[in-house]
C-alpha cells in the first residue's frame, strides 16, 4: 500500500517540502535550516510554522510509512484551491481523507483523522 497523502496547510517557509526525506540527517547534523528560514518571518508566522513542524514530527513518529505528509503554503495554487473548497482561513490546517482539521484542535483531532482516513484505505 503507498502512503496516505497527509497535506500540511500553512503560511510558512516550505521546508519540508523540498527535502522531508533528509529532516533525520538534516537534525543529526545539528543543521537548522529551518530556523534559518524562520528568523525574517513575522512571530504568527514562526510560531505557525514551528507548530507544523511539531506536528510533522509526530506524524513521522506515529504512522511512519503509512503516511507522507506534504506541505503546502497557502501562496501556491494548490493552497488556494484548498483554502476554496474548505472554507478556510489562514490558519494552519491538515487535510486528509477530504476532511480539513484545524491545527488549533491538538494533536489527538489530527491524529483521529489519519487514522480514520488509513482504516477507510486498507
Amino acid at each position: 500500500m503507498q502512503g496516505l497523502k497527509v497535506e500540511l496547510l500553512g503560511m510558512w517557509p516550505e521546508f519540508f517540502q523540498m527535502c522531508p526525506t533528509r529532516t533525520d540527517l538534516i537534525e543529526a547534523c545539528n543543521l537548522e535550516p529551518a530556523r534559518e528560514q524562520l528568523q525574517d518571518y513575522p512571530p504568527e508566522v514562526r510560531a505557525n510554522g514551528l507548530v507544523l513542524q511539531s506536528l510533522y514530527a509526530r506524524l513521522m513518529e506515529d504512522f511512519a510509512g503509512r503516511v507522507i505528509p506534504v506541505s503546502v503554503g497557502y501562496a501556491s495554487l494548490r493552497g488556494a484551491w484548498l483554502s476554496l473548497r474548505f472554507r478556510l482561513r489562514q490558519d494552519p490546517v491538515v487535510v486528509v481523507g477530504g476532511k480539513a482539521v484545524p491545527v488549533s484542535a491538538g494533536y489527538g483531532a489530527v491524529k483521529a483523522a489519519v487514522t480514520e482516513a488509513l482504516s477507510l484505505a486498507s
